[in-house]
Parts: structure tokens; sequence; C-alpha cells
């Protein structure tokens, strides 16, 4: 049975855990306006007694309108406002009725294994749409990354299944929504600079002219590493990838052992004539390295 654990790479080189995944494949209410009873000054100085008791009824009837209103509607942020203004008690009554027969959603700060294992399921079968979709679910709800590191990894794999809508739509000659999913990856690129990206799984090849989809050396560059990112056919480069060490990077002990690349997206250029088959480049500052080991 293989056992997975952490290699040092080098002494000065930040490592990770192993991750858990290895193939990526109203209308507002009016409340009527107190009067001030100075129009019926005269009216007091005859009859004083009968002219409070009407105009206190009258004043009575008027305040508890907007109440029966806001009760009917049940419209919890409305009365919350109301609440605020006039601080009536029967009011507050209310904004905690209405609250507790609302269903409570739980916050969720974590991907479950069910949601992990679908958007990987998508990716793998190149489901461009629902992947990206998937993606965006997730990303509006988690916030924070776990000790595996999937936000991270989720960032990448909703830019990879950007650039596969693209070329979909591209291909199928559907312009209108490929400006779409070129505004959608630009927004997305714009979001993450300065984030912590993980790249998917790759072996370590020394010499990688003739290979795509490898980890592989940058050419007069001792501090980085590069990748050709592909779909399954080697047909479409989603992206070129680059990954700049803070100090000198080789992978050569560990070639043929699957490797996870991460960093922080510095910049990314995209390419808008297609047909050259690649979508954009994508600059990694910060790298780090995680090397998955078998006992």
């Amino acid at each position: 049975m293989k056992k997975f654990v952490l290699l040092t790479i080098l002494p000065c080189l930040s490592v990770f855990g192993v991750l858990a995944q290895k193939r990526p494949t109203p209308d507002k209410s009016n409340t009527p306006k107190q009067t001030s009873g100075q129009t019926n000054k005269s009216k007091q100085a005859r009859t004083p007694v009968k002219t409070d008791k009407t105009n206190q009824a009258q004043k009575t009837d008027k305040n508890n309108k907007p109440k029966q209103t806001l009760d009917k509607t049940n419209k919890p942020k409305q009365i919350q406002t109301v609440d605020k203004a006039n601080k009536s008690k029967q009011i507050q009554k209310t904004v905690e009725t209405d609250k507790s027969k609302q269903p409570q959603m739980p916050i969720l700060t974590k991907i479950s294994e069910t949601e992990w294992k679908n958007l990987i399921d998508a990716l793998k079968t190149e489901n461009w749409e629902e992947s990206a979709s998937l993606s965006t679910q997730l990303l509006s709800r988690i916030k924070t990354d776990d000790e595996k590191k999937r936000l991270a990894q989720l960032r990448y794999f909703y830019l990879f299944a950007l650039a596969g809508k693209v070329f979909q739509f591209s291909s199928a000659g559907e312009l209108g929504k490929e400006a779409e999913v070129w505004k959608e990856l630009d927004r997305a690129v714009g979001n993450f600079i300065g984030k912590e990206l993980i790249l998917p799984p790759r072996r370590f090849l020394g010499d990688c002219s003739q290979f795509i989809n490898y980890i592989c050396r940058v050419k007069d560059n001792e501090k980085a590493l590069r990748v050709t990112a592909t779909n399954s056919g080697g047909t479409v480069i989603h992206s070129f990838e680059y990954v700049s060490f803070e100090q000198k990077i080789d992978l050569k002990e560990f070639a043929g052992k699957e490797t996870f690349l991460g960093g922080r997206l510095r910049r990314a250029e995209f390419n808008n004539n297609l047909a050259k088959p690649w979508i954009m480049r994508l600059f990694f500052e910060g790298g780090f390295v995680r090397v998955i080991m078998a006992e």
C-alpha cells in the first residue's frame, strides 16, 4: 500500500503537506408623520376634553396602520428598518417571530468531499461550463484556505476552466459568448493577483523539448520552473505557466514523481489571436513545491 509523505526539496525551500487530491483531472413603508395639532387650537379652546380624545384616537389609528401592513407583508428587512427608527416593542416582537419562521442557512467555510469530487470529475471530462460554474459557487463561499490548500487549487481550476470555455465558444463560432468569457477571465485574473494558486500535480522532466504537461526547467534561469498546460488531447494550450523561486531549484532528484507547484500570481498575458491555440501566460512568484513520495 502506498503512503504519501512530504519530502523537503531544499533546506531553504518552503515545503507544505501533501494535498488530498493528486489528480485534478420593497417597497419602503411610509410611516405617516404625526400632526402638530396647531390647526386644532381653536377647537381645543372651546371643547378641550373632546378634542383631545378625538385627536388621540386618530393618532393611534394612524400609527397602527403601518404596523398592520408590515405584519401582512412579512418582509423582515423592511421591518428591521422601521424597528430601528421607532424602537417599538411590538415591532421588535414581530421581527423575532418572522426570523424564527425563516429557515436558517448554515454558513459553510470548507469544501466538502462531495463538492470537491464533483469539480474534479467535471474537469476530467472537460465539461468547462460545469467546472467553471462549480468553481464560481465555491469561490463565492470559501474565503479562507484550509490545511489542504483547496482554495489555492480552486483559483487555478477556475482559470483553467475559463480558458477551456473560451476555446469551446470560439470553435463553435459563438463570438458573443466567447467575448463574455474573455471578460470573466480578465476579472478573475485581476482578483487573483497577489493571491496563492496551486497547480495540479505533474511530473518533472529533464528535457521537455518534445513534451507537454510536464514540469520543466526554464532556459537560462535556475530559479524558475515552467509548465505547458493543455487539454487531455494536447490540442489546446490553456496556459503557459512560469513559477519563480527565491533560490535555485532543481527537481531532477524527483523525476517521475508527482509534484505540485504553487506561488502568488504576479501577472498574466492573454492571446487574443486564437489562430495560435493558446489562451494565456501565467507568472507566479514566491514559488514552492510539494512532492508526493511513496514508501
